[in-house]
């Protein structure tokens, strides 16, 4: 601390040589350090004993970056002054991409439009725009954006951030700045946020949520004393609190009613197994068929999402995949079976035939021809789906098992 405190010192005083300005101006340029704490994860290191060697001095002010909400790190009005920081504003992301351009503006307007995809892919997610544009200022126009997005599209954001080696080193950028947090998480939190990953990212209704979550947590719904906090709405507002879920809407008694999860968080909290997937995605769609905002609520996610420009094939695929998914829960196989379809050839002809994402609309596809009576085009699709998966897992992987079960 002296160390800095001394740098600061001299700094300033070289400054104030400069223009020959006395200690009685006004324009005095007192000794100043900004110290910046980036990505804190515990919150013991900000907080006293530990910031007392940070704290009381004129001379330096601090900025911490944290996932971490009021809650764990303590509300001190005295000494924090809290910003949260959520998705960049949309003109902002198109701005910071076309500063790292060459020459610091955008070649064409062709470039500006496929900057303006890049900045939707991404849903406005800051650290992954950031990492956007520094590795397309990285390959000094070698990649235009017309091309990061199909990179992004089959690669994903973490690939860009792995090949992105100058300022930002991190590997698996994006999942390496929020997995402490989700580690930090509860059974319940983090089964809060593995279904709110099932839903419809701008509409997740806590009704919902509550639905699904109860029926394996019914402690969540202990009986409470006066002045104790409902144990239910103590985990949401610890989700609320680190920035995972958003309030989009409350009701008359001013509780949140409605969710939003942003696209980066919702794709990294997806289970990755295949079959745990497969199992949550039936227990979602089982558990919401019967709430009768259901149906109007994917209709409308998917309609929104067609008339976005420029048109995104996966998000229109999983948005079907989606409502194809809720029509087979509700029987309606005619339009299921059209929804799923295309949302089939959607992912077979971005992803390719073997990719998991393909894999799971293509049973869902076996499912609705079981349901209308094919069993064999039912028993080939669930012989393909075996046939990918043998592919890369081993003989006793329990995946293999449920996709034997399904062919049997």
């Amino acid at each position: 601390m002296n160390e800095l405190f001394n740098r600061a010192v001299e700094n300033a005083e070289k400054a104030n040589n400069k223009t020959n300005i006395s200690r009685r101006d006004k324009e005095y340029i007192k000794p100043a350090v900004l110290l910046i704490l980036d990505n804190v994860d515990h919150p013991e290191l900000i907080q006293p004993p530990c910031s007392d060697i940070i704290s009381g001095k004129e001379w330096l002010k601090v900025l911490v970056t944290t996932r971490m909400g009021p809650e764990e790190l303590g509300e001190d009005e005295t000494t924090q002054k809290f910003l949260s920081i959520d998705e960049l504003p949309f003109d902002d992301g198109v701005s910071l991409i076309e500063s790292y351009q060459p020459s610091g503006r955008f070649k064409n307007r062709e470039e500006k439009e496929k900057a303006k995809e890049i900045v939707k892919l991404l849903d406005g997610f800051t650290l992954a725009v950031e990492v956007a544009a520094l590795y397309l200022y990285e390959k000094k126009g070698r990649i235009s954006c017309a091309d990061f997005v199909k990179l992004l599209k089959y690669k994903g954001i973490d690939f860009v951030s792995e090949k992105t080696n100058k300022q930002l080193r991190h590997t698996k950028l994006i999942t390496a700045t929020l997995a402490p947090t989700l580690e930090l998480l509860s059974i319940e939190e983090s089964l809060i946020l593995r279904y709110a990953s099932m839903l419809p990212p701008d509409f997740i209704y806590v009704s919902w949520l509550k639905t699904l979550v109860l029926d394996e947590f019914p402690n969540l719904l202990d009986k409470i004393s006066v002045g104790e906090v409902d144990p239910w709405y103590n985990a949401l507002n610890r989700l609320f609190s680190l920035r995972l879920l958003q309030i989009v809407d409350v009701d008359k008694d001013l509780e949140p009613r409605i969710l939003r999860l942003h696209r980066l968080i919702k794709s990294l909290c997806q289970e990755k197994s295949f079959t745990k997937r497969q199992t949550l995605r039936k227990k979602v769609f089982d558990s919401i068929s019967d709430f009768k905002e259901a149906e109007p609520l994917y209709r409308q996610v998917l309609k929104e999402t067609e008339d976005v420009i420029p048109v995104d094939n996966l998000a229109i695929a999983s948005a079907q995949a989606d409502l194809g998914r809720l029509l087979l829960s509700k029987f309606q196989y005619n339009e299921a079976g059209t929804l799923i379809q295309s949302a089939l050839e959607i992912y077979t002809s971005e992803y390719g035939e073997d990719h998991p994402d393909t894999l799971v609309v293509l049973n869902d596809f076996a499912f609705w021809a079981q349901g209308t009576g094919d069993l064999n085009t039912a028993g080939n699709i669930f012989k393909k789906v075996l046939n990918a998966q043998m592919k890369g897992l081993t003989k006793d992987h329990p995946n293999l098992a449920i996709s034997f079960s399904n062919l049997s």
